[in-house]
């Protein structure tokens, strides 16, 4: 008898290493979708080293995937007895027993998963299993616990099966409020949206020559509302592009502007002045500065300058209003 032979159940414990692996390899043509979930789900966290999978473990797993449930659990429950703080073991765990239809002693194993908070979809499933228990507490409390670790997916939040119950309590419409909030944090950021003035579609004329059209823009969001994205067409048919995001990291706007001569600004900085939001780029000696101010609701400022002398004095580039159109 090998060493890992003592965590097979006592059916299995006849078989030699061989078979281990010819039943690794009907496994790999035949792994269920749950399995596959598990699997992805036990990754682990960013920045930590993957422990490798022992053969006991790897032979579990192409269990689980034949369809043999319970010998697969039967090796889990003794790997996790060995050791705790197996979490991925605890979480195949979980799968083997949700497979057999123990749906309480899969939310133990997924709640102990879930502990560190490594395995998030552990922390999601113990909620699905509590809602499916009809703890409904329980349920709301570690579904919250998944989104703020990370697990903000409406649409299967919305479409689990496992979660009906929850979505007939009267707490689930502000619960799928935090969702969102979360999976689209930039639509409810200020910092965020402090640039919406610029969104629409718009005639750009000089500030001095009112009747003069010189281009058109269209700017609208991007990236989950992180975003603002112009296109803009000069009246000589001469296309333009700018992205335009706030930096969390730097708590400052940005712009990204490439034009179709090939033409790249890169606005790294920026700050408020009152209402006007000032861009600038410094390449050496020269700067330039683009601002932009909301004169009313309809009407937007854009004004651009450059400087040879590192700002010691300044030029106007152009000085533009966009109209928005009716």
């Amino acid at each position: 008898m090998n060493a890992a032979s003592r965590y097979f159940p006592d059916n299995l414990q006849h078989l030699s290493l061989m078979t281990y692996a010819s039943l690794l390899h009907r496994a790999s043509l035949a792994v269920s979708a749950i399995v596959l979930i598990s699997l992805v789900a036990a990754a682990p966290a960013m920045g930590q080293a993957p422990r490798a999978k022992s053969m006991v473990e790897l032979t579990a797993d192409s269990l689980l995937g034949a369809g043999n449930a319970k010998a697969a659990r039967e090796i889990y429950q003794r790997l996790v007895n060995d050791d705790p703080g197996f979490l991925r073991a605890w979480n195949s765990l979980a799968t083997a027993s949700l497979a057999l239809g123990d749906v309480a002693s899969a939310a133990v194993a997924y709640e102990r998963a879930a502990a560190g908070g490594r395995i998030v979809t552990a922390i999601y499933n113990a909620g699905a299993m509590h809602s499916r228990l009809g703890h409904l507490d329980k349920a709301f409390e570690w579904l919250d616990r998944s989104v703020a670790a990370g697990f903000n997916q409406p649409g299967q939040f919305n479409s689990d099966a496992d979660l009906a119950a929850m979505r007939k309590d009267p707490r689930w419409d502000s619960f799928m409020q935090r969702v969102i909030a979360s999976f689209e944090p930039c639509r409810h950021d200020p910092d965020a949206r402090r640039f919406d003035f610029w969104l629409g579609e718009w005639n750009v004329t000089p500030v001095s020559a009112p009747t003069f059209k010189v281009g058109s823009s269209v700017v609208q969001r991007v990236s989950g509302g992180c975003a603002l994205l112009e296109n803009w067409t000069a009246s000589n048919g001469g296309e333009g592009k700018s992205l335009n995001a706030f930096n969390t990291q730097t708590s400052q706007w940005q712009q990204y502007w490439v034009g179709q001569t090939g033409g790249v600004v890169e606005f790294r900085t920026s700050t408020w002045d009152g209402p006007t939001l000032v861009f600038r780029t410094t390449e050496g000696t020269r700067m330039q500065r683009l601002s932009f101010t909301p004169v009313d609701s309809n009407t937007v400022r854009q004004f651009g300058e450059t400087s040879a002398d590192s700002g010691k004095t300044w030029q106007v580039s152009y000085d533009f209003h966009y109209h928005r159109k009716r």
